[in-house]
């Protein structure tokens, strides 16, 4: 209970970290909420309005604030932590410095997972919607070397943003594999009826449907 009671209080601050910064460069924060997701509430902001600013160091600055206040609750909460004798709010502490340091670093800050470091590193090498374009760029070389299709055009602009194009997506679909294949791997040690489903849904949409996806193209 205190470990999802400090996760929802991490959350709450780290979206609070976002509008706030986004208010203090000018920028408009109409929404912000909690939803639930598999009873965990995950609480979000839009703070889209921040794509507007001219500056990209503004930019950046909203896109990090949730990252570097759950780092600041962090340090505080490892202060409370270090303080106070074993009980409450000692686990509390505990539990809310796990989560606002090691989930952040993990999680919010990986390039890799569409969250925060997702869209820094798009607004640092200036490639927007780059999720979609780096898939957009494994479709141009799969046409473009594999089928020798020579008026397939790449989304890329220019050699440099290419090469930053089919990097993010060879790491991404790496990273999937790697991440899917330990959970799998986790649940099947422990339910493996749930892991064997899992693993069937897992090989149907990274196989199967491909698959499918490109006999329908090449007929």
């Amino acid at each position: 209970f205190l470990l999802y009671l400090g996760f929802a209080l991490a959350k709450v601050v780290h979206e609070f970290g976002h509008a706030y910064v986004c208010r203090h460069f000018g920028g408009r924060v109409h929404t912000l909420g909690v939803m639930f997701l598999i009873f965990t509430p995950i609480p979000y902001v839009d703070v889209t309005s921040a794509w507007s600013f001219r500056s990209r160091a503004q930019r950046l600055w909203v896109g990090a604030a949730g990252m570097w206040v759950e780092v600041f609750l962090a340090a505080c909460m490892t202060l409370v932590w270090a303080s106070t004798a074993p009980g409450t709010l000692h686990s509390l502490a505990f539990n809310m410095m796990v989560v606002s340091s090691i989930s952040t670093v993990l999680f919010n800050a990986n390039p890799l997972m569409r969250f925060d470091g997702y869209y820094l590193l798009s607004d640092l090498l200036d490639i927007p919607n780059l999720y979609g374009r780096a898939n957009q760029m494994l479709g141009y070389w799969v046409e473009r070397y594999a089928f020798g299709r020579k008026e397939a055009e790449s989304p890329a602009r220019t050699r440099g943003e290419a090469v930053w194009l089919g990097l993010y997506a060879v790491c991404g679909h790496v990273y999937r594999v790697v991440v899917f294949t330990g959970i799998l791997l986790f649940v099947g040690k422990r339910f493996l009826l749930l892991g064997v489903l899992m693993a069937v849904v897992c090989l149907v949409g990274w196989v199967v449907a491909p698959l499918v996806r490109a006999v329908k193209y090449l007929a």
